[in-house]
């Protein structure tokens, strides 16, 4: 087994033109979920995950949106999924929760959708604003 940034580490370079000329990206799972999602699988340790990871671009925010698991599993289809088992996903919740820093906005997930979009939307606009005037930042990276 082996977590890979490939996938990330391809459009890097296309991915630091395009912010550094004001561009916002806004990506989905980019690098935490693979980190969690492997981290929670028997004799995996974060660390060791982590280390692909290292010094690829670091988001500005992270949105990550949780749910009890009683309420998902009333939505439709829970469970199918194989990752969607009970103790499967307090484990990669805990694992989350060991990643989160300052940059992590924690949300609810049990409000609508209308709520919930206007919530992350009020959130993104400041986070946009106030990225434009930051350095780019790269994740895990260790100081020299």
């Amino acid at each position: 087994m082996r977590c890979s940034s490939g996938a990330r580490e391809v459009p890097r370079p296309s991915m630091t033109k395009r912010l550094k000329s004001g561009v916002t990206l806004v990506v989905d799972r980019y690098s935490f979920s693979g980190v969690a999602y492997s981290a929670s699988k028997p004799g995996i340790e974060l660390e060791w995950c982590r280390g692909p990871e290292k010094g690829l671009l670091q988001p500005d925010c992270v949105f990550y949106l949780t749910l009890n698991a009683q309420e998902a599993a009333m939505r439709g289809d829970y469970g199918t999924e194989r990752y969607e088992q009970q103790d499967f996903q307090k484990k990669t919740a805990s694992v989350f929760e060991n990643l989160q820093d300052d940059s992590w906005k924690v949300i609810d997930a049990g409000k609508s959708v209308e709520e919930l979009s206007a919530k992350i939307f009020e959130q993104a606009k400041d986070i946009v604003s106030s990225a434009k005037h930051r350095p780019l930042g790269y994740l895990w990276k260790e100081d020299p």
